[in-house]
């Protein structure tokens, strides 16, 4: 999917979206947020979905890959190894 499909159903489903070359690596896109704000790039810090942000500055390729939809808890489980 484009990362602009994926917009809606984050905000409505409260999910995280991650470009595909990000599998497994535990980290997503909040892109559920107001847009207006900074988008974060979120780390999940305990089984229960807590997140950690920072501000996310993608690059050309991530932009224009195909994205995923994502759950705190597959994030979790990733991080975990």
């Amino acid at each position: 999917m484009r990362i602009q499909e994926a917009i809606p159903t984050c905000k409505r489903e409260r999910l995280y979206a991650r470009p595909t070359s990000w599998k497994g690596q535990g980290r997503a896109v909040d892109l559920g947020q107001s847009l207006t704000s900074r988008v974060k790039e979120v780390t999940i810090i305990n089984e229960r979905g807590a997140a950690v942000g920072t501000d996310w500055s993608p690059t050309p390729e991530e932009i224009l890959e195909d994205w995923e939809l994502v759950e705190a808890q597959l994030l979790w489980k990733e991080q975990e190894g």
